[in-house]
Formats: structure tokens, sequence, C-alpha cells
């Protein structure tokens, strides 16, 4: 039967810290005193003296609920916006004919791989790729025909 993996709070790591900071004891007989690993003790004890510093620089800001809503307030404002123009777009793109669409996919474009655009346009990515190819290129025909020739 697999142990159950224990959670410590947040108190009791900065005790075991500040012990091991101290310096009073050794690693092992705070691990042994506390019930943990040796390793984690020295974890803890660097990632305390590691954060000292923003403590004392007042660099680090305590997060309230009220801050956090007030600052994800205005991003779902925003991702309201872009959703009701994105509807607006695909409604709009949604009457024009697959033809017209399809010659809407832009491969080279930067950020939006072609399936994501198929996908935004409404239409088949198997459907554009073999419309694209079902009429070779100059160079396609050249290179065909010097194949048939060998």
């Amino acid at each position: 039967m697999p142990r159950k993996r224990r959670r410590f709070t947040a108190e009791f790591k900065a005790k075991v810290a500040l012990e091991a900071v101290k310096g009073q004891h050794t690693l092992a007989e705070l691990a042994s005193e506390y019930g943990v690993h040796p390793s984690q003790v020295t974890a803890w004890k660097k990632e305390l003296k590691g954060s000292a510093v923003a403590v004392f620089a007042g660099k680090r800001e305590l997060l309230t609920d009220e801050s956090v809503e007030t600052a994800k307030a205005p991003l779902y404002e925003q991702i309201g916006h872009l959703q009701v123009e994105v509807g607006f777009l695909r409604k709009a793109v949604e009457t024009a004919p697959v033809g017209e669409r399809q010659q809407m996919v832009k491969p080279e474009y930067p950020g939006l791989s072609v399936r994501r655009q198929c996908e935004a346009l409404g239409i088949s990515r198997s459907g554009w790729y073999s419309d694209r190819n079902s009429q070779p290129s100059e160079k396609d025909i050249v290179t065909t025909n010097a194949i048939d020739r060998i």
C-alpha cells in the first residue's frame, strides 16, 4: 500500500529553516527531531536565505483576494470583447464561399498555424491541402517530365 504524501505548512517550514539557519543543531539532529529528511531541511534553509533579501527590500507584495479580482476584471472584459469580435468575424466568414475561405489561408503567417487558420475559417485542412495541390506548379511539371524521361 503506497504511503500518503505528507504536506507541511508554511509555519512548520519556516520554523525548521530558522532552526537550521541558527546552526545550534546539525541537519541530522533537526531532521530526526522534526521527522523530515536532511535534504529537505537544506532545501528549506536555502529557500529562506534566498527570499530573506526580498522581505527587507520591500519587493514582496502580499496579494489579497480583492487585489487579484481587481487585476482579473479588465482581463475578463477583454476576453469578452475578443469573443464578440471572433463571433462576428466567424459569421461574416461563414457566409463566404469555400473557395474564398481557402484563399484566405496564409501558410507563412507568423504565429498562426495552417491548422488553426482552417479551423477559424471553418474549412477542412485536408480540403485546403488537396485543393492547393490539385493543380501542379510549373516546377512540379518539369520535375515529373524529367522523371518520366529517365
